[in-house]
């Protein structure tokens, strides 16, 4: 389907504003541990290799995996823009088509503490669009780090709060209702879901690395309930383990080959494979390359400014050509990351 027309609902704005005030005064209260150690080059030190480079500062951190929360041990807001499935629409009220995915997000992350001991703290706001779907979620993540020389451990937890809401399901499409002999369209089989439906989840998640090397793994928990079209109760249990090795090649440049598996439970197990593998320059510029769910190639670039903002594009195809011919390309997003050192460092 052509899109006609793309309109961008942004966010609720008052709401983001409580969010980013609140984290720096709860954070502020926190005691600083081992403050009196923090030395002057401590981003050189070797045991802060992985957190000085721009691979692991990109827009998205703590979202996965709550024990990144606080991981760059900086203070950073972020926002990003993403459209997804770009060749579908729905009707709007004026009947002209709308682009059916689309997601704003927006984060604030903070560590505290001191070099050997540390909190992270952070906030996420996201509003997604999915065909008549209106999604709202907020997450809560908080992580603790303990050091042991060239070990790092972090550990994560994080709370979930979703507000889903449905419009105009008589607007909606589904493959049942046509005839592809006589062109006749029919009433769908499928059932009408809760108009609204709002519900809690939990997950947690760690970090292990050492030097170059590093391995993470993250749960999460949820039941959507009468939310599917289908209206089946549905409780999802995922596991996600992911391992990537940063290869310095020397002239400042840093190669990052990782693999992830994506374990969903809904009575079935459902596996997911992904790997991708980045290169990075002088922890300036980075570029992107990998395959999502073996369906998806993607690609994503990225420039930091003077160690403070970072810059980010990105895409997803489908490698399926009727995933292709039905919902074009599968995703372009742009995000942009403002970070500092936290006063008390």
């Amino acid at each position: 389907m052509l899109i006609q027309s793309v309109n961008i609902y942004l966010a609720p704005m008052r709401l983001l504003a409580i969010l980013f005030l609140l984290i720096p005064f709860l954070a502020a209260a926190q005691v600083a541990s081992d403050s009196s150690s923090v030395v002057e080059n401590e981003w050189e030190n070797e045991n802060f290799t992985q957190e000085d480079k721009i691979y692991n500062r990109s827009v998205w951190t703590f979202v996965d995996n709550p024990a990144l929360a606080g991981f760059d041990r900086k203070l950073a807001v972020a926002y990003r823009f993403r459209m997804k499935n770009l060749a579908m629409g729905v009707p709007n009220e004026e009947g002209n088509l709308e682009l059916a995915f689309m997601q704003h997000e927006a984060f604030i992350d903070l560590s505290t503490g001191g070099p050997k001991q540390n909190w992270g703290t952070a906030i996420y706001y996201s509003n997604e669009k999915e065909l008549q779907h209106n999604i709202q979620k907020i997450i809560s993540a908080s992580s603790f780090r303990v050091n042991m020389k060239d070990h790092h451990l972090i550990f994560g937890v994080k709370m979930t709060m979703q507000f889903s809401k449905l419009n105009d399901w008589d607007k909606l499409t589904f493959i049942d209702m046509f005839d592809p002999r006589y062109g006749h369209v029919y009433q769908t089989n499928e059932v009408r879901p809760n108009s609204t439906y709002n519900f809690l989840y939990f997950g947690g998640g760690l970090r292990y690395y050492w030097k170059r090397f590093a391995f993470d793994y993250s749960v999460e928990w949820k039941s959507t309930e009468g939310w599917a079209l289908s209206q089946i109760p549905t409780s999802v249990l995922r596991n996600k383990l992911k391992a990537v090795y940063h290869f310095n090649v020397g002239d400042g440049v840093t190669i990052s080959p990782e693999a992830a598996l994506d374990i969903k439970s809904t009575g079935n197990d459902f596996a997911f494979f992904s790997g991708f593998v980045t290169i990075s320059y002088l922890d300036k510029f980075y570029g992107q390359l990998g395959m999502a769910d073996l369906n998806r190639f993607t690609f994503r670039g990225g420039y930091q400014l003077k160690n403070y903002l970072i810059i980010e594009v990105g895409g997803a195809s489908y490698l399926n050509e009727n995933m292709k011919k039905i919902a074009g390309l599968a995703a372009v997003d742009v995000g942009i990351r403002y970070q500092i050192r936290p006063w008390f460092r």
